[in-house]
C-alpha cells in the first residue's frame, strides 16, 4: 500500500501551520500548489519549465537560485522538489531555512526511494543524502522521513518552534 504524499503534506499544513505563505520548488504540473491556493494566503510555485495551463497562484518561471536571489519574503511551508542532485537540494534547503517563519515547516520529496530503480537520473538520484546532512549539519532541527510513495518524504522544522517551549 503506498500513500499520497499530496494528501499527507495538505493534511499536515492544513492542521498545523500559520496560513501565510507556501512555496513549491519545482511544480510539474503544479498539482500540490493548486491545492494549496485555498489554504494559503499566497501560494508560490517555481520551476525552470512551465508544464500547465492557469493557475490562481504565483509562478516563476525560472530557477530555484534566481529565485531565492530576489525572493525577501518569509513562508509558512515549502516543498522542495526541483532538481534532484544533492547539491541542489542542498541549497534549496539551506535557503528555504533563511526564509521560514517561526512554526514553519519544509517538505522535501524523493528521500527514500523504494528501489533502485529510483535512483536513476530521471528518478530521485541522490537526493536521498540530504536526511544525513541535515541529521549531521542542524542539531536544532527535527527531522522525520516517511516511507510514503515510491520516493519518501522528509518533514523538517526547528526544535526550538515547538509550541510548549513558550509555556515553560
Amino acid at each position: 500500500m503506498t500513500y499520497n504524499y499530496y494528501e499527507i503534506i495538505f493534511n499536515i499544513c492544513s492542521l498545523s501551520i500559520e496560513k501565510g505563505t507556501w512555496i513549491e520548488l519545482g511544480c510539474h504540473g503544479a498539482h500540490l500548489t493548486t491545492r494549496m491556493v485555498g489554504l494559503f494566503n499566497k501560494a508560490i510555485a517555481v520551476d525552470i519549465e512551465k508544464r500547465f495551463s492557469g493557475g490562481n497562484f504565483i509562478f516563476y518561471n525560472e530557477s530555484t537560485d534566481n529565485f531565492f536571489n530576489h525572493f525577501n519574503e518569509k513562508a509558512d511551508a515549502i516543498f522542495i522538489d526541483a532538481d534532484h542532485h544533492f547539491e541542489s537540494v542542498k541549497k534549496d534547503f539551506e535557503n528555504s531555512l533563511k526564509i521560514l517563519n517561526k512554526s514553519g515547516i519544509i517538505f522535501i520529496h524523493d528521500t527514500d526511494p523504494i528501489s533502485h530503480d529510483y535512483l536513476r537520473e530521471d528518478r530521485c538520484i541522490d537526493s536521498y543524502k540530504i536526511i544525513d546532512w541535515i541529521k549531521d549539519n542542524y542539531k536544532d532541527l527535527d527531522i522525520l522521513t516517511l516511507p510514503v510513495d515510491e520516493a519518501g518524504l522528509t518533514l523538517v522544522r526547528r526544535n526550538s518552534d515547538r509550541r510548549v517551549l513558550e509555556l515553560i
